[in-house]
């Protein structure tokens, strides 16, 4: 069975979208196989021991799905069992990633290029993108000054996103690009405490309670604190 029969990978759009995404992906699956489980990954949540543990099992009632979820922001470790073990790991499970993130934005951003396991689904994963709005030029802005943390200028281009957006909701994009940059923080509590902070963002965007703009806002001044 070729790779792209087994890996699969939604890029972008909104929550509603991968979901539909997913289930489609799933019901496609069920079609000629048995499921012997759906198996849920989050970078807070997971550690490289538990996911051996998990993608190396034998499931007696079937191929397990594997889901990972904010792919780019995996561990490490992670990333690199799924790297060097892809093989091994499909024989046993179905693996279906995710990413809020653009697929332009990965497929061109510098970082990421050299991330191996970013690289391996943007050429062998069967992809799901969606790229339902054109970003307004701000997106840039917002951009641009996240690379230089310059949070004045942060702030201020996220506010003229959300008004050059004509209603339409950038948070999962600008919340995607806020996880890839605290993600790549080398020391281990303070990357786990911005990570609690943007998982805390996500939920509440997800939950649907509060505006988003207030939301980014709020989570901004922490990251920056």
């Amino acid at each position: 069975m070729a790779v792209k029969d087994k890996l699969f990978f939604i890029v972008g759009g909104e929550n509603s979208q991968r979901k539909a995404a997913f289930e489609n992906i799933k019901s496609e699956i069920s079609k000629n196989n048995i499921i012997g489980g759906v198996l849920f990954f989050y970078p807070d949540n997971v550690t490289a021991d538990k996911f051996k543990e998990d993608v190396f099992t034998f499931s007696f009632s079937g191929q397990k799905v594997v889901v990972l979820r904010q792919v780019e922001s995996m561990p490490a470790d992670v990333k690199k069992i799924l790297v060097d073990n892809l093989t091994k790991i499909l024989d046993f499970n179905y693996i279906v990633a995710e990413s809020e993130l653009d697929f332009g934005f990965l497929s061109n951003d510098r970082k990421l290029a050299k991330d191996p396991l970013i690289s391996l689904l943007i050429t062998k994963a069967a992809s799901t993108k969606f790229n339902v709005y054109n970003p307004p030029p701000s997106i840039d802005d917002f951009k641009k000054n996240l690379r230089t943390n310059n949070i004045n200028g942060i702030l201020f281009a996220l506010e003229k996103i959300y008004v050059d957006s004509k209603g339409r909701d950038f948070g999962p994009q600008i919340l995607g690009m806020l996880n890839y940059k605290f993600g790549y923080i080398k020391n281990p509590a303070i990357k786990q405490r911005k990570l609690k902070y943007l998982w805390d963002a996500d939920r509440l965007m997800k939950t649907g309670g509060e505006d988003s703009r207030v939301i980014l806002n709020t989570l901004i001044m922490k990251l920056f604190a």
